[in-house]
């Protein structure tokens, strides 16, 4: 498969409006944009498309975010993983150990924080 010049990003994240509402600011600030509502799904297109960079949510129903990143380091992938959400210590040790590249309390930052975050992420 030949690998886009856009920053691929996977967003792994259950609620649909976030999830929506970040697809659409990242696609209009030109990256490519991948999703998935849960750790499984997120999974698969991790192994599947290797994105430049991965939003992921830590709560979800399935398969969580912490889970899903253990899975897909534990198979090679890797992406640079950004996580979000809205416990931003919760569970935050076990992704420092998995090598989170940042965090962000979805609470606070703007899809366009996100977008420059995954600018430097990827720098």
């Amino acid at each position: 498969m030949v690998k886009s010049s856009k920053i691929s990003v996977l967003i792994v994240e259950d609620e649909h409006d976030i999830l929506t509402l970040y697809g659409d600011v990242l696609r209009k600030e030109g990256f490519d944009v991948l999703t998935a509502t849960d750790g499984g799904q997120g999974m698969k297109q991790a192994l599947e498309r290797n994105p430049d960079v991965i939003l992921l949510d830590i709560l979800m129903p399935g398969v969580d975010g912490i889970t899903m990143l253990r899975e897909i380091r534990a198979k090679g992938c890797e992406s640079k993983v950004v996580i979000l959400t809205a416990s931003p210590t919760l569970r935050l040790n076990e992704g420092v150990e998995l090598g989170i590249h940042a965090y962000l309390n979805k609470a606070v930052s703007t899809p366009r924080d996100i977008a420059q975050l995954i600018r430097q992420t990827v720098r």
